[in-house]
C-alpha cells in the first residue's frame, strides 16, 4: 500500500450509484480512498469502512469543492483515523470509472506536483494535489463552502453555474500548465441505471479513466441538477 498519495472522492448524497460504480471499478487499487459525501443529514467524519477505504459526510453541498473543504476543515480527525495525511491526492469526482487499476495507481505514485487532469480543456478541477498546494489555497477553497440547510433549485443551479466560471481554479491559482493524459470525447452515450441523464464519455487513457459527464454545455447551455 503507497501511503504517499491518497484518493479523494468528491460526491453527494444522491449520487449513489454513481459513486458505487467508481468504488467497484477501484477493487484492489492499492491506495487510500477517503470518499467525500456531501449533502448529508448530518456530519460524519471520518471513518473506515473497509480495507482502504474511508468515508466523510458533510451536511454542505459545495460542488466540486465539498471534497477539499472536508479534508480542510477536519484534517486533524482525519489524519488520525487514516493513521497519517498522504502528502498527495488525486481528486476525482464520483462520475468517474477506473478502466485500468494498474495505469492509474502507476500515474498517481508517478506524478510528484500538483498536475491538472488534462492541458488542452478544462480539468473539471480533477487531477494531482500536492497536500501543500491544498493548504497553500486553503482561503480561497473554504471560501466556496457552501450553506448546510436546503437550499432552492435557483440557488443550487446558481451555485453549479458559479462552479463552471471556476473551473480549475486551484490549478489557476497555482499556475499549473502540465496534465496527465490527452482526452477522447466518444460518440456514444451513457445513462447510469435508474437515471434518465444522458451523458457524453471522456477517456483519459494515459491515466486509465473515464468521466461521465452532464455539465458538458458550459454556461450557455444546461445546468444538470442529477448526480
Amino acid at each position: 500500500m503507497n501511503r504517499d498519495v491518497g484518493i479523494l472522492i468528491n460526491s453527494h448524497i444522491n449520487g449513489n450509484t454513481a459513486l458505487e460504480w467508481l468504488l467497484k471499478s477501484m477493487n484492489d487499487v492499492k491506495l487510500r480512498i477517503l470518499v467525500v459525501i456531501g449533502g448529508a443529514k448530518e456530519n460524519i467524519c471520518c471513518k473506515h469502512v473497509n480495507n482502504n477505504v474511508y468515508k466523510c459526510y458533510v451536511k454542505h453541498n459545495s460542488i466540486d469543492m465539498t471534497g477539499m473543504i472536508c479534508l480542510l476543515e477536519n484534517n486533524r480527525e482525519i489524519e488520525q483515523i487514516m493513521n497519517g495525511l498522504p502528502k498527495r491526492w488525486f481528486y476525482i469526482h464520483d462520475t468517474c470509472e477506473i478502466t485500468d487499476r494498474d495505469l492509474f495507481v502507476r500515474r498517481c505514485i508517478e506524478t510528484k506536483e500538483t498536475t491538472r487532469l488534462v492541458t488542452k480543456r478544462p480539468s473539471m478541477n480533477i487531477g494531482m494535489y500536492s497536500y501543500e498546494d491544498i493548504l497553500r489555497t486553503k482561503e480561497m477553497i473554504l471560501k466556496k463552502k457552501s450553506k448546510e440547510k436546503n437550499m432552492t433549485r435557483q440557488e443550487i443551479e446558481e451555485q453549479k453555474k458559479d462552479v463552471i466560471r471556476c473551473e480549475d481554479m486551484l490549478f489557476k491559482k497555482l499556475m499549473i500548465k502540465s496534465g496527465m493524459s490527452e482526452v477522447e470525447t466518444l460518440q456514444e452515450k451513457f445513462v447510469y441505471p435508474s437515471s434518465n441523464v444522458q451523458r457524453i464519455i471522456e477517456v483519459y487513457k494515459d491515466v486509465g479513466l473515464k468521466k461521465y459527464k452532464a455539465n458538458y454545455c458550459g454556461l450557455g447551455g444546461k445546468v444538470i441538477l442529477d448526480n
